[in-house]
């Protein structure tokens, strides 16, 4: 099971710098750990919850209050946020990313109970795109 202390660690996809709970990991990953990514004028366009230097990924996790959330938090009323508008918009930040050279992998909360292989797996087939990317040298 990944939940719990060291979970991620135990997936082997973040190094030490990461403690406590993936709760932690995820929302109050320490200093580096974090990627902002940005347009060439300046404009930051992401924030990522986890940046994995050495092997060019994101991770992102995701849950049902992420999106829309900003919508909500601007009148307060549901009825204010478009799902479909938001959904695209997030799908326009991942390809962004994409095309910025890094490679994306999401989880949810309900993957994070029992589902090592499956998320391990993500991560895997990440690093391996990723590498196929890089100059040889």
């Amino acid at each position: 099971m990944v939940r719990g202390p060291g979970g991620l660690h135990r997936l082997g996809v973040v190094d030490g710098r990461t403690s406590g709970t993936d709760a932690g990991v995820v929302h109050h990953v320490g200093a580096g750990l974090q990627k902002l990514f940005g347009r060439p004028a300046g404009e930051i366009y992401a924030r990522t919850d986890l940046w994995i230097e050495a092997r060019q990924t994101v991770g992102e996790f995701d849950g049902k209050v992420t999106y829309g959330r900003g919508l909500y938090e601007q009148s307060g009323d549901l009825g204010d946020v478009d799902l479909g508008a938001v959904l695209f918009a997030e799908k326009r930040r991942e390809d962004d990313i994409r095309t910025d050279g890094a490679e994306v992998v999401r989880w949810t909360w309900s993957e994070l109970d029992g589902h090592d292989r499956t998320i391990r797996g993500r991560f895997e087939a990440a690093f391996a795109r990723a590498a196929r990317r890089r100059p040889a040298g």
